[in-house]
Order: structure tokens, then C-alpha cells, then sequence
């Protein structure tokens, strides 16, 4: 039997009601859904990063196999794929669910109506929204930030193409966030390495700043390898470089990264760093601003 398992499953293989009963007393199931269970489930409810997404997994399964004819979508897709989102990630699952069907809310899933053409849906036992239909819902209806992690991270992963991305963006029907899906395809790129990183350009994107190359190998005349950098605006010489909260994870790594960055100043090249919190208000905007003229 899957990880997730409904009440039809476990008696079709041959466990009785009150076998399904017992385990659930026990704790060795736990209850998902109306008649959907996990097995062997491990105890969830901490909400570290990692285990906010299994939960948010398992209980979109369970509400997939709950809701006869939806489809997991939106960043419940997003999280039954792997791809990361750059907000944090929301406690509802999100279903589609055809046409005329009711749509809203009921405790812990947010259900939509879409208009979802061929190829739009990997069917399976739990069905769930194409990649490149998951990257551009997300964009439109989320976030351009959210939009540009979960589709730089598919390219990245070769799981999408640019030219599936546009193609979608440039056909889905529905007007909400038409605009957004179209500029999340438009500069997708798997050179993005994290969400930090993919919410960069979108800050970049909304405060008009000039558009840096990415990921640029910098050398010194002589052809000698000084460093890889994120972001670099070639007419100043400027280096951006982005840290995310796992980037340092020892002291070792915060006393290379100081040597790295001595050799890019040393070369003369400025640097500029941010974190995550500064994309947050437009002062990192107005300092780039200054160097960039």
C-alpha cells in the first residue's frame, strides 16, 4: 500500500474495519482525511521548513483522493514536486476542481475553479497540475517572487522548458494575474540558484533597477579564476551578491567567503550584499541606485 492510503485501499487488500480501527488507535495510521489515512505516519506538527512540507504533502494526497475529479495545484503542487517558494509556505492545500463544481473554502483546503486544457494535468492516482501550468498559477495568483522560485528551479532542474513556460503563460484564460504569469515566463532562468536569488530579480524587476548578468565568472587579466559571483552589473564592474540563511553554515564558511571577497575588491570590483530581509522596503533599491548611475 502507498504512504497514503484510503479506507477502500486498505480493505481491497484485505485489512478489515476494525484492523484500519485498531492501527488508528494506536497511532501506527493517522487520519489525513475523511477516509484517508497515512501509515507509518511520523509526528508532524513541529513547523521547521522541513516538516511544514511533508505534512503539507501528505495532507494534499489526502485531499486529492478526498475530492473526486480535483487536482492538487498552486504550491500544493509546487510541494508534491519538490520546487521551492520563496513565502512562506501557506497551511491550506490547493485543489482544482472542474467546472460547475462548488469552489471556496472549508478548514484546510482552498478548493478553484480553472480552466485546465490537455496537458495541463498529469493524470496518476494523485493527480496534479503540469509543471509548467503549476510554475505560472503559482506567479499569477501568488507572487512574482513565489513564481520566479518555483519556475527558476524547474528549469534548473530540467523539468520545464522556457519555451513550455511561455506557451502557458501565453494561453491560460483566466485574466487574475495574466500580467504576472507573462513576466515570471518571460525571464525565467535556471541560472538562479535559490529562492533568495529568484526574489532578487523580482525586486529588481519592480523597483526598474538595470537587469545584472548572473552566476558571472570574474578573472583577472592574466585569466587566473577569482570567483563565481550571483548577480554582476558589467558597465560599473559591480558585484551583487545574495545570502541566504543556509549560505554560512560554519565559521570555515564565513572565513572564505571573506577571502573570496577581499580577491573581488582586491580586482576592483565593488561588492554589495543583501539578505533576504532587505528585499523587503526599497532601501537596498536606492543604494544600487546610487552605484549604478
Amino acid at each position: 500500500m502507498p504512504l497514503v492510503v484510503t479506507r477502500g485501499e486498505a480493505l481491497a487488500v484485505g485489512l478489515t474495519r476494525d484492523q484500519i480501527r485498531q492501527r488508528i488507535r494506536s497511532g501506527r495510521w493517522r487520519i489525513l482525511a475523511h477516509g484517508v489515512y497515512c501509515r507509518g505516519a511520523p509526528t508532524l506538527g513541529v513547523q521547521d521548513h522541513v516538516t511544514a512540507r511533508m505534512d503539507h504533502a501528505l495532507r494534499a494526497q489526502a485531499e486529492v483522493l478526498s475530492f473526486t475529479g480535483s487536482v492538487a495545484a498552486l504550491h500544493s503542487a509546487a510541494v508534491l514536486r519538490g520546487l521551492p517558494l520563496w513565502r512562506p509556505l501557506p497551511r491550506d492545500v490547493a485543489l482544482t476542481v472542474p467546472l460547475g463544481s462548488w469552489n471556496g473554502t472549508r478548514p484546510g483546503v482552498i478548493l478553484h475553479r480553472f480552466t485546465l486544457d490537455e496537458g495541463d494535468v498529469e493524470d496518476g492516482r494523485i493527480p496534479l497540475t503540469s509543471t509548467s501550468r503549476t510554475c505560472m498559477d503559482v506567479a499569477r495568483l501568488s507572487s512574482i517572487a513565489d513564481g520566479f522560485a518555483v519556475s527558476d528551479a524547474a528549469l534548473r532542474a530540467g523539468l520545464v522548458t522556457h519555451d513550455a513556460l511561455v506557451d502557458v503563460a501565453d494561453r491560460i484564460r483566466d485574466p487574475r494575474g495574466r500580467h504576472r504569469s507573462r513576466l515570471v515566463a518571460r525571464h525565467a532562468s535556471g541560472l538562479r540558484e535559490s529562492p533568495a536569488e529568484s526574489a532578487s530579480w523580482a525586486y529588481f524587476l519592480r523597483h526598474r533597477l538595470p537587469l545584472p548578468a548572473m552566476q558571472v565568472r570574474l578573472e583577472s587579466p592574466s585569466g587566473t579564476f577569482i570567483a563565481r559571483v550571483d548577480f554582476w552589473w558589467e558597465r560599473v564592474r559591480l558585484v551583487g551578491e545574495c545570502d541566504g540563511r543556509m549560505k554560512y553554515q560554519s565559521p570555515d564558511d564565513l572565513y572564505d567567503e571573506k577571502r573570496r571577497e577581499d580577491a573581488i575588491r582586491a580586482a576592483g570590483h565593488p561588492v554589495v550584499r543583501w539578505t533576504p530581509q532587505d528585499l523587503r522596503d526599497g532601501a537596498l533599491a536606492a543604494r544600487l541606485r546610487r552605484l549604478l548611475v
